[in-house]
């Protein structure tokens, strides 16, 4: 009964065919009548048939073909990176179709190609199935794998293909574009038959590691509230081949801690064949920004693209450092190889709070936490204590006499003179006026109260630095100033050797402004807004770290630091003549060179020493103390920590019993105070640490008055100066001002100084200045006295203009 319904099917499938041949021959009439050319019809087709030209084909259209061509790794999601293994998979017949009415012998093979660094592995067996066997086969020409199944119909009767699938292997090492990951598949049938779905195609899902991802990242700047945060997107500027698709994202996302702010973000764009845009958020206190990056157009190669932010950082996040991290989102077939980045950012210095005790050869001062009140003490023979006596010692904390000046914000203390800086921005000086390191130029040897310097019109300063033998000062321009000693070139080649009487522009390079200064023992310091450092003097002792060839130098030349650290206060002894200079990074460390005879400069990095170093250090420091500020006196250094702490090396006035002398920083051991200690200064023999209560702490020789009271011999640990009660003293003092009264010269001159003699000397001429550096230009022509004239008591002026750039 089987058999017999079997042959009625193929029975009623020969007569379908037949019918379908009738139809056919009359199509083919039908067309010959209408005049028709075999040219204009290629093929005619109906439902089981088809007319080639004049010639008639059986052509039966079957639902056989290709369907869900497909390729599957066998592990994740894509193949690769690298060698990779998975299957090709596809139908041979529609799901939903019913089976297929075939002859025997029938053929349907499925052709299929794959891409180059694709090739088939351990094809399946032939199979036989109910009514149908299965072959495989493969061929390989140029580099390109094909594979066949052929499919033949065994029985003369319905029949249902499987789909079917090969296993295969690829490596495909560098990035190709989509058109290369194409599979491609065929169907070629028997004559007679005609595929309704011939031909499918496929992705193959790949993935590569790629060097795409985030480099660079950094926070540029030398201000918190203007810093940038900044990656790139490759180590390349010429990027790498992606064969980006449209639609493609590349985002790069900033991760900020709390204490940095993103500011202004750049505007979106649509350009270069992409549109780019800018976005953030915040979650407690963490800030995000993204920047996302969309393909507008097929593009095959990705450039490194350079990504900034504006960024804010907090002062707290300044000081203690912090972290900040990127993070790249690519397309899901690319793995990059830096995916995400952090940067720790150490802490760093928001530069020299105003200072505010100062210790010098044998004298001190200080200045009051009411801004209005400033004392000294000490040795007194020139009257650089300031207080208006003409004692040889003030023993006790004492009031300057201030009636001959404003308010001071900064003070500064050399060998045997004074200076400070007024609020008013103004240099006032007091004490030696050996070869006019005081700058007022008045007549007299010594000052015994603070009066004010000769001024230029138009120029304020903001910050002074006194030297053993000279003095300097900085401009609201970022220009130094100096007076002095001119000798061993330490106020540069124009004064050399007579110096100056009153304050006078230096020669200094082109195009640089600074940010501070420092007088030593006949050496000059600056610091410039990049944070190097330039000197200039005498080179006996290492002072000026150039190198043991060089004696001197009169220009000012940079000094190369260790790392390219950036300085942020340079701390240089004027006590004495015996110095060693101190550089402070912006990140806390300790950089010194020069004399060494007592561990003053510290222990290098390897542990070497010497009793000089010839050329700048890095010296050890305790495990996780960062410094914000340093100090230099007379055979010994001190460090102020980012805690309040105080630490100091080298011997003598170390500020503890044990041991006598040490290379290494010592905590000295300071009572403790709620936050901590806030300034500190080293004298010839003495030294201070001031506390954010305002207490005042001295150690050391105490001859001369040194630490305040009139003890002898040696201090070994700190002990409190009475700064309170001598506030109180001059708070009495100012309540009962004597009217009209003014200080009193040495030499009987009244403070006023307005004397019309105004002799002066012509500026040097063009070729005695030295190449390449800024030189101050004359005075203009109504001014009254030139700042460059030679030693020699010539009578002050009371102000002149200023010179010009």
């Amino acid at each position: 009964m089987r058999q017999h319904t079997d042959r009625g099917a193929h029975t009623q499938r020969t007569v379908a065919k037949r019918v379908g041949m009738g139809l056919a021959a009359c199509a083919a009439l039908v067309v010959a009548a209408l005049g028709v050319t075999s040219t204009m019809v290629g093929a005619v087709s109906t439902d089981s048939s088809t007319v080639h030209n004049s010639r008639f084909a059986k052509s039966l259209r079957i639902d056989a073909g290709v369907y869900n061509l497909e390729a599957t790794p066998e592990t994740g999601d894509a193949f690769g990176p690298g060698a990779a293994s998975g299957v090709v998979s596809f139908a041979t017949q529609a799901a939903a179709e019913e089976p297929l009415s075939l002859g025997v012998g029938d053929q349907i093979d499925t052709v299929v190609a794959l891409p180059a660094g694709v090739r088939p592995v351990d094809l399946p067996a032939p199979e036989a199935g109910d009514g149908f066997t299965r072959a495989w086969t493969s061929a390989e020409a140029e580099g390109r794998h094909t594979v066949r199944a052929t499919t033949t119909i065994t029985h003369d009767r319905p029949v249902s293909l499987p789909a079917a699938s090969f296993a295969i292997e690829s490596e495909i090492a560098a990035v190709v574009p989509e058109e290369a990951l194409t599979i491609r598949s065929t169907t070629e049938t028997s004559d007679g038959l005609t595929s309704l779905h011939p031909d499918d195609s496929a992705i193959m899902p790949m993935a590569w590691n790629v060097k795409t991802g985030v480099y660079g990242l950094d926070v540029t700047g030398t201000s918190p509230a203007t810093m940038q945060v900044q990656a790139s997107t490759h180590p390349e500027s010429s990027g790498e081949d992606l064969y980006l698709r449209r639609g493609d994202a590349v985002a790069t996302t900033f991760t900020l801690p709390s204490g940095v702010t993103p500011g202004q973000l750049p505007e979106s764009t649509t350009d270069n064949g992409f549109e780019t845009v800018w976005s953030s958020s915040s979650t407690g206190g963490v800030s995000t920004v993204t920047v996302a990056q969309t393909a507008t157009a097929p593009r095959t190669t990705l450039e490194q693209q350079l990504h900034s932010i504006p960024v804010e950082v907090s002062s707290d996040a300044w000081l203690e450092g912090y972290t900040v991290a990127a993070s790249i989102a690519l397309p899901e077939r690319f793995l990059s190889n830096q995916v995400r980045s952090e940067a720790q950012i150490p802490g760093r210095l928001l530069g020299q709070a105003p200072q505010r005790i100062a210790a010098g050869g044998g004298h001190s001062t200080a200045l009051g936490a009411d801004g209005e009140t400033a004392f000294g003490w000490g040795a007194n023979r020139f009257g650089q204590a300031g207080t208006g006596s003409s004692a040889a010692v003030e023993s006790a904390v004492t009031p300057l006499d201030m009636r001959g000046a404003t308010p001071f914000k900064q003070v500064s203390a050399g060998a045997d003179h004074t200076l400070a800086l007024g609020f008013d921005g103004h240099i006032y000086g007091w004490g030696s006026d050996e070869q006019g390191k005081t700058g007022i130029d008045k007549f007299s040897q010594h000052y015994k109260s603070p009066l004010p310097a000769v001024p230029y019109r138009g120029v304020t300063y903001t910050q002074v630095s006194a030297g053993a033998q000279h003095s300097l000062a900085l401009d609201t321009d970022g220009r130094i100033w100096g007076w002095g000693s001119g000798a061993e070139g330490a106020t540069g080649s124009r004064a050399e050797p007579n110096g100056y009487l009153a304050p006078s522009l230096l020669e200094q390079p082109k195009g640089l402004k600074f940010v501070s200064v420092e007088a030593g023992s006949q050496s000059t310091y600056a610091i410039d807004t990049e944070g190097r450092v330039w000197v200039m003097g005498t080179n006996r002792q290492g002072q000026l770290g150039l190198g043991q060839s060089v004696r001197k130098t009169n220009t000012l030349t940079q000094l190369p630091m260790p790392g390219d650290a950036r300085i942020v206060q340079i701390a240089a002894n004027s006590s004495s003549n015996a110095q060693q200079t101190l550089a402070l990074t912006d990140t806390g460390e300790i950089i010194a060179w020069g004399l060494n005879e007592a561990g003053e400069a510290g222990l290098a990095l390897d542990g070497s020493t010497s009793s000089i170093y010839w050329e700048p250090k890095k010296i050890q420091q305790p495990e996780g103390v960062r410094f914000v500020k340093l100090a230099a006196g007379e055979g010994r250094s001190m460090g102020l920590s980012t805690r309040g702490q105080v630490y100091s090396w080298g011997a003598q006035a170390l500020g503890y019993e044990a041991p006598a002398q040490s290379s290494l920083p010592l905590l000295v051991p300071l009572p403790a105070i709620p936050g901590g200690y806030t300034d500190i200064a080293a004298g010839q023999i003495h030294s201070f640490a001031l506390g954010a209560n305002n207490e005042l702490y001295g150690w050391g020789w105490q001859t001369d008055g040194r630490l305040g009271n009139a003890k002898q011999g040696l201090q070994a640990t700190p002990i409190l100066i009475e700064l309170d009660a001598a506030a109180k003293t001059a708070s009495t003092l100012a309540e009962e001002p004597t009217p009209g009264e003014e200080p009193v010269l040495d030499d009987g001159a009244d403070a006023a100084g307005d004397i019309s003699d105004t002799e002066g000397n012509e500026e040097p001429s063009a070729d005695e200045t030295s190449p390449g550096v800024e030189t101050p230009d004359a005075p203009a022509a109504e001014a009254t006295e030139s700042s460059h004239k030679p030693l020699g008591r010539t009578p002050g002026v009371a102000g002149r203009e200023s010179p010009s750039e």
